[in-house]
């Protein structure tokens, strides 16, 4: 789903931001998604990441995500 604020573009900078933060691989990690919208860093992370957790107001947020990463 493509809409105005969108973090799609983000995802390679957003990976190389991360990795240079953290301490090991982001495989051994919980990744956090706390703006999650559509859901696109999350799914994105959610096969190089331990597990997600996805948090957003919205409710259309909840099912997406809900679907997209269990």
């Amino acid at each position: 789903m493509n809409y105005i604020g969108s973090k799609y573009r983000l995802l390679p900078f957003l990976e190389k931001s991360i990795q240079e933060y953290i301490r090991g691989p982001i495989s051994d990690k919980v990744f956090c998604d706390l703006f999650a919208g559509t859901g696109a860093v999350g799914r994105y992370f959610k096969t190089k990441a331990k597990s997600i957790i996805a948090n957003d107001l919205e409710y259309y947020s909840y099912v997406l995500n809900r679907n997209y990463i269990g």
